[in-house]
C-alpha cells in the first residue's frame, strides 16, 4: 500500500504501518505496536463494543505485520525476543478475506469464557525481557495441546494467589529467575501453523526461547526437529541478537568467560587473616576452637580431608549423578541456570544428564544449585552436613530430633513448629558443567555455607565483608550496568581460592563470592543460621531489602521464613532463657555469652520488624504468626531483657560505689558497713585513718622495735592475711562490757561498728548472742488462752480482758528528778567519753 492511497479500513491503516514502520531487514514490533495502539484508539470512535474488542484488533495487527521471523516482546523494553509467531510472508486471496473479517470492530468476542483471552500482569525484570505480552492465534482457534484457548482456571488460581499476598521466594542463589506465566503464552508451529500454549507444547521451560522455527511433535518426523537460533553475538546475554553483537562483553557471557580463564589466574591467593588451611577436620575443630568457635566465627576455613568433621558423604568412586537422577527420578525438576544468558528456568534431572554426558561441543551450559533433599529419605541419610554445623543452627534448635531432649520439651508445651514452615536448606546437591560461572553474591539472609566438592574442581573468588564491601555489593547489584566486572569496585578486596576433589569450605556469613567451575563437578553443601555469626545476618537482610526495593524485584530470593524463624527462636529459646535466668539470679554473661549477645542484636531488629508492619498495616514472605502474637512475644522479651540488664548491673554495682548507705542489719564482717549518723565523718577518712593503737614517729635513722604481746597468739585466716590477737587493755575492757550490757528491743545483743571492731579486737566478736527466754506461763493462764481459742473458733465475740496495772509507788517527796533546774544534763557522747576515760 502507497502512503498516499485512503484508509478507508482498518486493515488497510494496519498495512500502511506496517509498510513504513518496518524497513526491510530491521524489526522492532515494540514500537510498532504501540504506534498502532495509539493510531487505532484515534481512529476508531470511543465506544464500549471498540474497547471490548481491542485487544483482539491488536493482536491480529501484530499478527500481520511485516516480519521474517518469530518475536515475543516484553511490554516496556526495547529488546526483542524469539518468540512464537510463525511468519507470513505470501499471503493469498482467502487470507486478505480473513484479514478483513479479523480486524473490523462491529466483531463482538464470543461469551465462551475459554474463548476470552486473560491479560495476567506480572513483574518485569530490566535485564530480563525474553518473557513478552501473551500473543494469541485467532480467537476460533483453540491449544492444539489441551483444547482450550486459555487457562482460565490455572490464570485465576494465579490472580487469586495475587491478591492473597506477594509470592514466596523461591529457593535459589540466583537474582535472576523466569516466573512461570510465560507457559500461557502461544507458539506456533512452523510446518503445519498448528497453535499450542508453551506449557502444552512439548517443550521445557528452559527451551521457550531457544528456537527460531519450532516443529510440533508430528511435524517433527516429517521435516524434523525445531531449529535454534544462531548464536551472532556471543558476547552478550541475548547471543541471538544481531543488533547486540557490537555491544560491550556483558559479564557471564560467552566470551566473557573465555578472556576470564586469563586474566583471573593473576588473582592472589588469600592471606592466613581471610582463609586458614587446615589438613583434616581434627585440626579444624582445634583451631576453630583457638578463634573463638562459633560466636567469633569470621574467617573462611578449607579443610583439606574430611576426616575429622563428623560429615556423612557417599563413598567415592561408588556415586556419581546417574545415582542422584536415580533417587530423585528422572522427571524431578530443580532450577537451572542457562549460563550464556545468565538466567534460571526449571529443566528435568533426566534432561539436565543428557546435555551433562553429551559429548559433543556444547552450545549452552547449565548449572544448577538448589536441589534439595531433605524430604527423600535416602538421600538425607546418604548426605550429611558436618556435626557441628547441625549443633550450632537455628534451624535444627526449632526442629529437633526426636532424639533430642528439647524435642520432648517443646511438645510438652505444644510449641513445636510444622515441618511444613521449615526452612530447607541444608542439605543441597550441586552439578554444573565446566566453565560454568555463578556471578558475585552473598548466600541468602547472610546464611552461612559448608561446601564438599565430591567430584571436579572449584575456584571461588571471595571478598570479606566489610562495610565498604558491602556498600560497594549494594551498589553493583542495583546498578544496570550488565559488563562490569564487581573485582573493579573493590581494587585488591578479592581473592582466588582453589578448592579441589575431596576439599570441604566453610564460608561464615556475609562473604561475597562468585563461583567457577572449571571441570564437570558435584558437590554437596548447605547454608545455616547461628547466633555467632546473627549480627552479619541481620546486617545481609537489611542489605537484601534495600536491594529489593531499589530494583522492585520480586523474583529475587531469599532465606525462606526468615523472619518467622527468627520470631519462633524468640519465643520458644530465647525468651525461656532469659525468664530462667533472671529467676535464678544469674549472669547471662557468664552462663551462655552468645544467647546474651544475640539478644542484644535481635530483640531492637524485631521491635523494627513490629513498627514496620504497624506502619504498613502487612506482614512480610508468607507469616505464620499474625501480628498481636508478634507484639506479646517482644514485649516479653523486652520485659525480660531490662530484667537481665538490671541484674548484669547490680552485680557490679558494688565495685563501682563504696560508701553507699546501708541497712542496719548488716551483717558484722561487712567492711563497708557504717552507721547513718557517723557516714559523712568517716566517709572523708581514708582507711589508714580508722581508730587505732597510736604509735610514735620514727626517725630517720631510727629502727622500729618490734611490739611485743603477752599471751599473744596468732592464727592464719586467709592467704597473706595475719590476725594478731592480744589481751584487752583497760579501756578496751569498759568498752566490751558497755556493749555486752545493752540490748536491743528483741533482747540481742547489739551490733558493734567496725571502727569498734578493729579498736577493740576480737574481744567484741566474742561475745554470744542470747536470746532471752520467755517466762513460763502458769496452768490457769492457759486454760484462759485455751478457752478464748474455742471461743473464737465456735464464732462467740470474745472480749480482751486487761491485765490490771501494778500500783506505782509514790517516791518521797525530797527526791528530785533529774532535768530540773538544778540538775546538770549530759550527752551521750559524753558519757562515752567518761567511760572509756577519754
Amino acid at each position: 500500500m502507497d502512503g498516499n492511497d485512503e484508509i478507508k479500513t482498518v486493515g488497510d491503516f494496519v498495512r500502511r504501518f506496517a509498510s513504513q514502520i518496518s524497513p526491510p531487514g530491521e524489526r522492532n514490533t515494540m514500537l510498532q505496536s504501540q504506534f498502532l495502539m495509539n493510531q487505532l484508539a484515534l481512529l476508531q470512535p470511543t465506544t464500549s463494543a471498540f474497547h471490548d474488542n481491542q485487544p483482539n484488533v491488536m493482536g491480529n495487527a501484530d499478527r500481520y505485520l511485516n516480519t521474517s521471523g518469530p518475536l515475543l516482546v516484553e511490554a516496556g523494553s526495547n529488546n526483542k525476543t524469539p518468540g512464537s509467531i510463525p511468519p507470513k510472508t505470501e499471503v493469498d486471496s482467502e487470507t486478505k478475506k480473513e484479514i478483513k473479517d479479523e480486524v473490523k470492530t462491529e466483531d463482538v468476542v464470543p461469551d465462551n469464557a475459554h474463548n476470552i483471552p486473560l491479560k495476567v500482569n506480572v513483574d518485569s525484570f530490566e535485564n530480563d525481557s525474553d518473557e513478552g505480552p501473551e500473543r494469541t492465534p485467532k480467537d476460533t482457534e483453540k491449544c492444539a495441546g489441551c483444547g482450550r484457548f486459555t487457562h482460565v482456571d490455572d490464570l485465576a488460581a494465579i490472580e487469586a494467589q495475587k491478591s492473597n499476598g506477594p509470592e514466596k521466594p523461591l529457593l535459589s542463589k540466583k537474582k535472576s529467575h523466569r516466573h512461570k506465566h510465560n507457559d500461557y503464552q502461544w507458539i506456533g508451529c512452523e510446518n503445519c501453523g498448528t497453535w499450542y500454549h508453551q506449557l502444552c507444547s512439548g517443550l521445557e521451560q528452559f527451551e521457550y526461547y531457544l528456537y527460531e522455527k519450532f516443529h510440533c511433535h508430528k511435524c517433527v518426523e516429517i521435516v524434523g526437529p525445531s531449529i535454534e537460533y544462531k548464536k551472532v553475538a556471543p558476547n552478550r546475554h541475548r547471543w541471538y541478537d544481531p543488533n547486540q553483537r557490537n555491544l560491550p562483553i556483558e559479564v557471564g557471557s560467552q566470551t566473557w568467560i573465555e578472556q576470564m580463564q586469563v586474566w583471573a589466574e593473576k588473582i592472589p591467593p588469600p592471606n592466613d587473616h581471610e582463609v586458614c588451611v587446615v589438613q583434616d577436620g581434627y585440626e579444624f575443630r582445634r583451631k576453630f576452637e583457638e578463634f573463638g568457635g562459633p560466636d567469633r566465627w569470621q574467617k573462611v576455613f578449607l579443610v583439606r580431608e574430611k576426616d575429622g568433621l563428623q560429615m556423612t558423604m557417599p563413598t567415592p568412586g561408588a556415586f556419581d549423578l546417574e545415582d542422584v537422577i536415580e533417587i530423585m527420578g528422572p522427571d524431578f525438576e530443580v532450577d537451572t541456570i542457562d549460563v550464556y544468558n545468565q538466567n534460571t528456568y526449571s529443566m528435568k534431572l533426566s534432561t539436565f544428564l543428557k546435555k551433562f554426558r553429551d559429548t559433543a561441543p556444547r552450545k549452552h551450559l547449565y548449572n544448577f544449585l538448589s536441589l534439595e533433599f531433605s524430604d527423600n529419605k535416602i538421600m538425607n541419610q546418604m548426605a550429611k552436613p558436618p556435626k557441628f554445623i547441625h549443633d550450632i543452627s537455628m534451624v535444627n534448635t526449632l526442629w529437633p530430633d526426636e532424639d533430642d531432649p528439647f524435642y520432648s520439651v517443646l511438645l510438652q508445651r505444644n510449641d513445636y513448629l510444622p515441618t511444613e514452615q521449615k526452612p530447607k536448606v541444608e542439605q543441597f546437591c550441586l552439578s554444573g558443567m565446566a566453565h560454568s560461572f555463578t556471578d558475585f553474591h552473598i548466600d541468602f539472609g547472610g546464611s552461612s555455607v559448608y561446601y564438599h566438592i565430591f567430584k571436579g574442581q572449584k575456584i571461588f573468588y571471595i571478598a570479606e565483608p566489610t562495610e565498604k564491601n558491602l556498600r560497594a555489593y549494594v551498589e553493583h547489584e542495583t546498578s544496570p550496568l550488565s559488563n562490569e566486572w564487581f573485582g573493579d569496585r573493590i581494587p585488591g578486596a578479592v581473592k582466588r581460592v582453589v578448592i579441589n576433589e575431596g576439599e570441604t569450605l566453610l564460608i561464615p556469613a556475609g562473604w561475597i563470592h562468585a563461583v567457577y567451575t572449571p571441570v564437570d563437578s558435584l558437590v554437596f553443601g548447605g547454608n545455616f543460621l547461628h547466633l555467632g555469626n546473627i549480627k552479619m545476618q541481620l546486617r545481609v537482610y537489611n542489605l537484601e531489602n534495600e536491594i529489593r526495593e531499589q530494583i522492585n524485584s520480586e523474583a529475587k530470593f531469599y532465606f525462606p521464613n526468615f523472619e518467622y524463624l527468627h520470631w519462633m527462636f524468640g519465643r520458644n529459646v530465647l525468651d525461656d532463657r532469659l525468664k530462667e535466668a533472671n529467676d535464678e539470679g544469674s549472669d547471662m554473661r557468664e552462663m551462655e555469652n552468645n544467647m546474651w549477645e544475640a539478644a542484644k542484636v535481635l530483640i531492637p531488629e524485631m521491635r523494627k520488624w513490629v513498627d514496620r508492619e504497624l506502619r504498613e498495616k502487612s506482614g512480610r514472605e508468607y507469616e505464620f504468626v499474625n501480628f498481636e502474637n508478634k507484639k506479646k512475644i517482644i514485649s516479653s522479651l523486652e520485659r525480660q531483657f531490662r530484667l537481665q540488664k538490671k541484674l548484669q548491673e547490680d552485680r557490679n554495682y558494688p565495685q563501682r560505689v563504696k560508701l553507699k548507705r546501708k541497712s542496719r542489719d548488716s551483717t558484722e564482717k561487712d567492711d563497708e558497713y557504717c552507721p547513718s549518723s557517723s557516714k559523712k565523718k568517716y566517709a572523708k577518712k581514708s582507711k589508714d585513718d580508722t581508730l587505732k593503737p597510736k604509735v610514735s614517729k620514727i626517725g630517720k635513722e631510727e629502727e622500729p622495735e618490734e611490739p611485743c604481746f603477752t599471751n599473744a597468739s596468732v592464727s592464719v585466716i586467709a592467704p597473706m592475711k595475719i590476725k594478731i590477737v592480744a589481751e584487752p587493755t583497760s579501756e578496751q575492757k569498759d568498752v566490751v562490757q558497755m556493749f555486752n550490757n545493752q540490748c536491743t528491743s528483741s533482747g540481742r545483743k547489739v551490733k558493734v561498728n567496725q571502727h569498734l571492731v578493729d579498736y577493740c579486737g576480737s574481744h567484741l566478736e566474742q561475745r554470744n548472742e542470747e536470746v532471752p527466754q520467755k517466762p513460763t506461763k502458769s496452768f490457769s493462764e492457759l486454760d484462759t488462752e485455751l478457752e478464748m481459742c474455742e471461743a473464737r473458733h465456735s464464732g462467740e465475740v470474745v472480749k480482751k480482758s486487761k491485765v490490771p496495772k501494778a500500783p506505782k509507788e509514790d517516791k518521797p517527796k525530797g527526791e528530785r528528778k533529774s532535768g530540773g533546774k538544778g540538775s546538770v544534763k549530759t550527752t551521750a557522747k559524753q558519757r562515752l567519753a567518761k567511760m572509756l576515760k577519754m
